[in-house]
């Protein structure tokens, strides 16, 4: 608005005053043109150019208007909130340099080719571009600011709008998502083997009328192993496939699609270990350890089909002997509760977990018992693996003949020492069973083997400050830690913002739930190792989003924690009357103000440059012009004023 008002009196006064003087009139009768603007001369519209490509790269690389001082505190750049201004008057300047070259090409180009008015208006144009040039620049400003005033509202509205779909990360956010107790619930997990007996969580919600898509979302912490300072990292785990259709994304979130990334998480094979056969009720296995290991104590863990986990004690290795260690499916006991029982009973749990059947065989591990001692390393013969039925019907199981299909549980440092080994390749008169064996370790941290290929890196999405603080490149291997539990990850994809980052200093990496969930399952003791939440997206709106609001709060298997609605949040982001009124008066006032010097100054300029022109007229008449040559002569530099401001 103020390079309005100085553009009109720059135009204006000078107008005025040589019409008053006489100075038009000479100019118009001599051949010279008007000499160059001091900016011109001394290139302040070169220099204001290059100040603005700085200020546009600053603006690219730091993301937004605010800025971090030294001690850390965020601050508003100001140079960079006056951007938009510097720009545009920077681009008149240049087009007040770049008019009269303009107009002398289009006369030389067009002179044998149009009539002579238009060719007049041209020459006139080229000669003495000065006052043309100045009225196109009070041009350029006013459409500049009018745009600015028409799209200002919708650009705010759309701020906002963006901004509660980023920091809530899709239509609906629920923040944790709880099984009602004593239903028959199933776990976060996504991918059931064709399970008949329930639904996974995500698809429970998606039943919902209203809801279009949900996606389990699991945040957790982790630690990049790999680097001496700085390896901290928040994890977010979620299903790639069900994520890219339901949350909120950006194309300048990433130099690749977002959704594309996550699609690219999925692990083509991952081990599902061994299913046990229908109505088992017991399993054994027959060991025999190296040495006594009294406070040693081995287990199996078990999975069922809605990718439950459970654990079951076996016994300890107190006999240096062949032992057959066994336990009771059906019955618990206090050493064999699945996971999940800390808000159920002990029997209601092994109901469920039974249930949900068939069950796999996951792992087997081995743990110290004592807290205040320490693993001792050791080794133990593995001979076979027996079930029984209700009918005592006993069957090997596996027999362990080849110990190809079986590997090392590496979840911890120690354990990289560990390995597995057919026994007939070390102990000749123990042949057709295996040889684990182990190195000193943790007290209570398992160790052990579990059944099929060797876990494949699990494949994440890293932010730009994990991969600047860690010094990490894409296609790299490197060892992390989450919910206790070595693992080792690929680099796939580097991100610089992602729905609800609100800090983009955050170290965070995105991987697939499914796959995180295997790797920490595989020797976990406790209950469920992750709190899950829920994306979901949805088209309802008003009286429906209201309804459907209170069908998520409780279904009849969940319970929903904290939740978050994007179109609550932008309501009451939109009632703040400094963006409704307050801005929208300013702008319109600017305008307003802007749109009415504009119009004054061409009716004046008009007026002016047709009293000093009578002589022209006169002479142009007299060599043969007709008044509609000259009227067109007229128009045609208005317009190509006109246009050229515009454009």
């Amino acid at each position: 608005a103020l390079g309005g008002i100085l553009s009109f009196f720059a135009l204006i006064i000078p107008a005025v005053r040589a019409s008053r003087t006489g100075i038009i009139r000479q100019r118009h009768h001599s051949s010279r043109p008007s000499d160059l603007p001091i900016f011109q001369r001394y290139y302040v519209d070169v220099f204001l150019l290059i100040i603005t490509i700085f200020l546009f790269r600053n603006l690219a690389n730091q993301g937004s208007v605010l800025a971090t001082t030294h001690l850390g505190e965020t601050t508003v750049n100001q140079l960079l909130l006056a951007l938009p201004g510097i720009a545009l008057v920077a681009t008149a300047m240049v087009l007040l340099r770049l008019f009269p070259l303009l107009m002398g090409i289009a006369s030389r180009l067009l002179s044998s080719r149009i009539p002579a008015g238009p060719v007049i208006s041209l020459w006139q144009m080229s000669r003495d571009p000065t006052h043309y040039a100045r009225l196109s620049l009070l041009l350029v400003l006013t459409a500049g600011l009018g745009i600015f005033a028409s799209s200002f509202d919708a650009t705010l509205e759309r701020n906002f709008k963006e901004r509660v779909l980023y920091s809530v990360g899709s239509d609906i956010r629920i923040n944790k998502v709880e099984a009602i107790l004593g239903q028959n619930n199933t776990s976060p997990k996504i991918t059931s083997d064709s399970s008949e007996t329930g639904t996974d969580m995500a698809t429970a919600f998606e039943m919902i009328p209203g809801v279009e898509g949900a996606s389990p979302i699991v945040r957790t912490m982790g630690r990049d192993l790999e680097t001496a300072t700085g390896g901290n990292f928040q994890m977010l785990a979620t299903d790639g496939d069900r994520l890219s259709k339901v949350g909120w994304f950006r194309k300048d979130f990433a130099d690749e699609p977002l959704e594309t990334l996550l699609k690219s998480l999925n692990v083509a094979e991952i081990p599902k270990g061994i299913e046990l056969p229908i109505n088992t009720t017991s399993i054994g296995i027959r060991v025999k350890p190296d040495r006594l290991h009294p406070t040693i104590r081995l287990s199996i863990r078990l999975k069922n089909m809605q990718e439950q986990y459970a654990n079951y004690v076996l016994g300890t290795l107190n006999s240096t002997e062949w032992t057959v260690l066994k336990t009771n499916l059906d019955t618990p006991s206090q050493s064999s509760i699945p996971e999940r029982a800390d808000y159920r009973s002990s029997q209601t749990a092994h109901q469920e977990f039974q249930t949900n059947g068939p069950l796999k065989l996951i792992s087997i591990q081995l743990n110290e018992t004592g807290i205040d001692r320490s693993l001792l390393s050791g080794s133990i013969l593995i001979d076979e693996i027996m079930v029984s039925d209700r009918d005592d019907n006993f069957k090997v199981f596996e027999s362990f003949d080849n110990t190809t299909n079986w590997q090392v549980i590496r979840n911890t440092l120690e354990a990289s020492h560990d390995g597995i080994r057919s026994s007939e390749e070390i102990l000749r008169d123990e042949s057709g069973s295996a040889l684990f064996y182990w190195e000193s370790g943790e007290p209570i941290t398992p160790r052990g083997i579990f059944y099929g290929i060797q876990n494949p890196p699990l494949p994440v999405l890293a932010s730009r400050s994990f991969i600047e603080s860690t010094g990490h490149f894409i296609g790299e291997e490197f060892e992390i830690e989450v919910s206790r539990s070595r693992m080792p990850a690929k680099l796939i994809g580097i991100f610089d913002m992602f729905p609800s980052m609100i800090d983009l200093d955050t170290n965070l990496l995105v991987t697939d739930l499914n796959t995180l969930s295997h790797y920490t399952n595989l020797s976990a003791t406790g209950s469920e190792l992750f709190g899950t939440g829920l994306w979901i997206s949805t088209k309802t709106k008003g009286l429906h989003r209201e309804e459907l609001l209170k069908n998520l709060t409780v279904t009849d298997e969940y319970k929903s924690i904290g939740i978050q609605d994007s179109e609550s949040l932008f309501g009451i982001s939109s009632l703040d009357p400094l963006v409704k009124s307050g801005w929208n008066a300013l702008l319109l006032v600017a305008f307003s103000s802007v749109l009415i010097l504009s119009c004054l100054g061409f009716l004046i300029h008009a007026y002016v440059s047709f009293r000093n022109r009578e002589f022209q007229h006169a002479l142009l008449r007299t060599i043969g012009l007709s008044l509609k040559q000259l009227t067109a002569t007229v128009w045609i530099e208005q317009a190509l004023v006109i246009v050229v401001g515009l454009s």
